[in-house]
């Protein structure tokens, strides 16, 4: 049985992105082992996926949380994961927002389940890899895996 993987996102400028950058990438390994998903909040209203992936997208310093403050919204985004959910933001703008977002964040940290990409090295190793593979994938022969790794 397939595995079925959602990414939600409250922007559909965003959401295009993410279908962009994905669509080519992973169709055929997706049609043998997962499937993906990118909608928008709203789109994925009424459905679930075994795992989902929310994108906050916003990154303020005055917790400006956007279309997700509506708590509709982020009930929505919350609640579409059969068995796993990952929820990808700044922490600092979600924890001042002063919504549910803020309690995630709290909720998270106490139970363990809160990971930092600057104190992860792991996580920054792997997202810092999945960088330069894009970025030189993109620019065709010119590659910046000579350069500094690390540049957080």
């Amino acid at each position: 049985m397939k595995m079925s993987v959602g990414v939600v996102s409250p922007y559909k400028g965003q959401v295009r992105a993410i279908q962009d950058r994905n669509g080519h990438k992973y169709s055929s390994l997706s049609s043998q082992l997962f499937t993906l998903n990118v909608r928008s909040v709203d789109g994925f209203q009424g459905g679930e996926e075994d795992v989902i992936i929310i994108s906050t997208v916003r990154s303020n310093r005055n917790g400006n949380v956007g279309f997700l403050s509506n708590r509709q919204r982020a009930n929505v985004a919350l609640t579409r994961a059969r068995h796993c959910l990952w929820v990808i933001g700044n922490e600092t703008t979600l924890a001042l927002s002063g919504s549910i977002w803020a309690n995630l964040i709290s909720e998270s940290r106490t139970r363990g389940c809160f990971y930092d990409v600057v104190d992860d090295k792991n996580l920054r190793d792997a997202m810092n890899e999945a960088l330069l593979e894009d970025v030189s994938s993109s620019f065709g022969s010119l590659s910046i895996r000579s350069g500094r790794r690390n540049a957080w």
